[in-house]
């Protein structure tokens, strides 16, 4: 009789935390997009004061107090995109980290120079574990001379405004963050970092092209070592849970 009992209150427990835990894992997330909006309009007024008065350090104070107190955290929703050539693409069925990299057609000089070969090294040394997506806000024709140059590992996407589809997301990304920008996603989705290339590589015109693949190179290399670092840490903390409500029973 008491196994009996100690069965229905150890399945009670678990239910109870499993209805707990749910609750938590999708009602408490916080919308990326959804935050990006909500502070877009406040961030873009201060910041054009910043630069109006030619104060470069407050601006690029603001961006990273969005980026770091109101972005990272926050999870990317479902979202259903045009690639160049796979057909189309849900964010919601990719369930391995993630690279996010956005950028405008206008903005790539040279793509067999310095950052889409880095980028196509890194995304095929870590196929396996690793989704490279690179989103290109333009027209199709554009993009499509653009992704011939990527390896086949990452998927090329591509948002023309004025198809007037994924308008939150062009809001949440391009309004607000600005292009280059990526953005390094774990598997659940959170968004763990994001990183403004340019500014963050900082190349020059009289760089080789070596040295230009190797700055980005290194770049995308040490970034995918903290989003797996990140997701690492998050499997430590699940597994030490365990361990201690083992210790409890």
């Amino acid at each position: 009789m008491r196994s009996i009992t100690t069965v229905i209150l150890l399945t009670s427990m678990f239910l109870s935390y499993g209805q707990s835990v749910i609750g938590t894992s999708y009602a408490d997330k916080k919308s990326f997009t959804k935050t990006a909006i909500k502070h877009l309009k406040k961030y873009a007024i201060r910041s054009n004061v910043a630069y109006m008065d030619e104060d470069y350090e407050q601006a690029k104070f603001l961006y990273d107090s969005l980026v770091q107190h109101c972005l990272t955290g926050t999870y990317l929703e479902n979202f259903k995109l045009n690639t160049i050539g796979k057909g189309k693409l849900f964010t919601e069925d990719i369930d391995i980290p993630m690279i996010l990299t956005t950028n405008t057609t206008w903005c790539v000089l040279d793509p067999t120079k310095g950052e889409i070969p880095a980028l196509n090294d890194v995304a095929h040394t870590n196929k396996k574990k690793l989704k490279v997506i690179a989103l290109y806000w333009g027209r199709k024709e554009k993009v499509e001379e653009i992704a011939e140059h990527y390896d086949e590992n990452i998927i090329v996407v591509y948002v023309d405004e004025r198809d007037n589809r994924n308008a939150s997301l062009v809001e949440a990304i391009k309004h607000t963050l600005g292009n280059p920008v990526t953005l390094f996603i774990d598997k659940d989705k959170k968004v763990v970092s994001i990183k403004r290339n340019s500014e963050e590589v900082k190349t020059s015109f009289s760089d080789d092209d070596e040295k230009a693949y190797m700055k980005y190179h290194q770049w995308y290399t040490d970034n995918v070592g903290a989003l797996f670092s990140a997701e690492g840490k998050s499997t430590v903390k699940s597994d030490a849970v365990v361990e201690v409500n083992e210790e409890k029973k």
